[in-house]
């Protein structure tokens, strides 16, 4: 995700995917298949600037191989970019459109639920003014719970 400044002094640049890519498994159609991969943005980032963050709701993984990015609220530290934390919400949510056969192509072996976030996080306070976290899922799934 590449952040630019309002005052455009400077640009932040920083990933979902923070692990470098490597081989973890040949597919059914005999290609090598690479992780780390997946964890789109599918939304506009949600910046807050009392905070100084900006807030990222991330897609599904794409491959078996586990990771805690996905699915996930990514918040982004807005003067440098680092991820300051994650709360993923649906682990092992690996999903690829028109997957039918598990495991079969570059298919996940174990399919998950779709479950990642398809809008922008939320910023809203709750009474007694502290802030609730932002984000909520497909399902409509709180990152309280």
């Amino acid at each position: 995700m590449a952040l630019e400044r309002l005052h455009r002094k400077s640009s932040l640049k920083s990933f979902t995917v923070q692990e470098e890519p490597k081989p973890f498994k040949i597919n059914s159609a005999g290609t090598q298949d690479v992780w780390s991969c997946g964890r789109g943005i599918w939304s506009a980032p949600t910046l807050d600037l009392k905070r100084k963050v900006i807030y990222a709701a991330t897609g599904n993984s794409y491959t078996d191989v586990p990771t805690g990015h996905s699915d996930a609220v990514v918040a982004f530290d807005l003067d440098t970019g680092k991820i300051k934390w994650v709360r993923q919400v649906t682990p092992k949510d690996n999903f690829l459109v028109g997957c039918r056969q598990p495991g079969v192509g570059n298919c996940p072996e174990d399919a998950g639920p779709d479950y990642d976030f398809g809008s922008s996080p939320i910023l809203h306070t709750l009474p007694g003014g502290k802030p609730s976290d932002p984000g909520g899922t497909e399902i409509g799934r709180d990152l309280r719970t």
